[in-house]
């Protein structure tokens, strides 16, 4: 059934090469507003093995027809069409056999902060339970044949209506988001670990009060030279613990959170101000310029001339309304 929905959708062909780094990172353009995606990838006219690869996003790996083998770092995962894979984002991971006269697979993509962030009630961290914290042991899917995959399915079929269809923003990004949130309750209900869970909300909470106030300090003094040390002085907490806990919550480590506010801000700036980019790499705390345009590069794909470029019309277009209007 859930093949025959996913008929209805056009497939790009797969092709990972030109998206990746020589380290193999993955970049997807996302929207800084809705860092999320959904892809459909058809493998009809390409063979394995794929090169794989790792990113950033956390992802959903659902294989619409055919039958094969996805690895995940060490691990490899038997897969048939409307299994639900789990991936672990951060290592290399991809397709390595793939079976079957057509070849196709849905693959649901966002950023952790789309979903949870040091601002976010502790219950939100629940949607994120099965990229977080499975049990070494755990295979990170839902089989077709399992009972919970028919709703999970009715939810994806849902979610790639509302992605594709002819609704536009912000109707439709609300609506992706509350669709792709079902899809997490159902994965995180489905992988059901209720000592280990309710372990980890129960910290969940205490981590968040903890870090709450520092989520604060960091929007406020973000361009300020801010040392893990310090930061987890905030918080009260010894270096290593800190670490550990941050990487938990945020799914990232302390310094990446940190560079992603920078450059977010950057942005914001480039797009909406005049002030020189040098200026701007110092304002949000980046004094070596050089290193400011690769790290901005390296999250956006382009660089801040380029944001600047592309700006530049509608700026001009505002600027032309503001002086009618008076």
């Amino acid at each position: 059934m859930f093949s025959a929905e996913m008929e209805r959708f056009t497939f790009e062909p797969f092709a990972s090469d030109p998206h990746a780094d020589a380290s193999r990172r993955y970049h997807l353009d996302l929207e800084r507003g809705f860092p999320f995606a959904i892809r459909l990838l058809s493998y009809d006219t390409v063979s394995p093995p794929f090169a794989l690869s790792w990113h950033e996003r956390l992802e959903l790996f659902v294989p619409c027809n055919g039958h094969g083998e996805f690895v995940t770092g060490e691990r490899k995962i038997a897969f048939s069409a409307g299994d639900v894979v789990v991936v672990d984002n951060m290592k290399l991971h991809g397709i390595v056999k793939h079976h079957g006269p057509v070849r196709r697979a849905m693959v649901v993509t966002f950023l952790p902060e789309f979903i949870y962030s040091l601002a976010s009630p502790a219950c939100d961290a629940l949607f994120l339970t099965p990229f977080y914290w499975q049990p070494e042991e755990a295979i990170p899917v839902v089989r077709a044949t399992e009972p919970a995959a028919a709703e999970l399915h009715q939810a994806l079929t849902r979610l790639a209506h509302c992605y594709f269809g002819t609704v536009r923003a912000p109707h439709y990004q609300a609506g992706c988001k509350a669709l792709l949130l079902e899809v997490l309750y159902l994965l995180a209900a489905h992988f059901d670990w209720p000592e280990r869970t309710h372990r980890e909300y129960v910290r969940q909470q205490e981590r968040s009060r903890l870090l709450g106030k520092l989520h604060d300090f960091l929007l406020a003094h973000f361009s300020e030279k801010i040392t893990i040390r310090s930061a987890a002085s905030l918080v009260n907490m010894g270096e290593s613990t800190f670490m550990k806990y941050f990487k938990q919550v945020t799914g990232e480590t302390f310094i990446s959170y940190l560079t992603r506010l920078r450059l977010d801000r950057a942005a914001e700036l480039l797009e909406s101000t005049d002030l020189p980019i040098a200026e701007i790499s110092y304002q949000v705390g980046f004094p070596d310029q050089s290193y400011f345009d690769r790290v901005f590069r390296r999250r956006f794909a382009k660089t801040p001339r380029q944001i600047r470029r592309e700006q530049q019309p509608i700026t001009r277009e505002l600027s032309k309304f503001s002086a009618k209007s008076y």
